[in-house]
């Protein structure tokens, strides 16, 4: 339901949150963090017992093609598959990604199944780069600045 309301609504989000921008600088500034969750990434979206949906998800861009109103961008999970190869996944959204083949994002969304994605959120991941270049995608209608706290589990990587 509420991802029905965010396709349909068609409205961006206004603005990051704060801690979300702070948890992907961190992120892009370190080589180990984005091997680590490129490693993780493709664990969560092949795990049979996962109880939620949700994704931050390390991907390279293999091609990028509009669609009606979306974008689908086929993107590479790296050692994704039980025999360690790629898993390639098709990330949906409601822009173009800012990326071109070959680059490395980092993708915000929820997994639909086990190859593709809702992005909310996609970004490039270059270690050492500050992530701000994001491409800020669709925001469930009235979420528009949703704060993020010291709570929650990303806000102390």
């Amino acid at each position: 339901m509420l991802e029905t309301i965010a396709a349909d609504s068609g409205r961006p989000l206004g603005q990051t949150p704060a801690a979300v921008v702070a948890f992907y600088d961190r992120m892009c500034q370190s080589e180990a963090a984005l091997d680590d969750l490129d490693r993780l990434g493709g664990m969560w979206i092949t795990s049979q017992k996962r109880q939620a949906d949700g994704i931050v998800l390390l991907a390279t861009v293999e091609a990028t093609r509009q669609v009606g109103p979306y974008w689908c961008t086929q993107g590479a999970v790296a050692r994704a598959n039980r025999d360690g190869t790629d898993r390639t996944i098709s990330i949906i959204s409601r822009m173009a990604p800012p990326a071109d083949t070959g680059d490395r994002v980092l993708i915000t969304g929820v997994i639909f199944d086990g190859a593709a994605v809702w992005a909310a959120d996609v970004r490039p991941a270059e270690a050492g780069q500050p992530a701000d270049d994001a491409l800020l995608l669709d925001a469930p209608a009235g979420l528009d600045g949703v704060e993020i706290g010291s709570g929650t589990p990303a806000a102390g990587f």
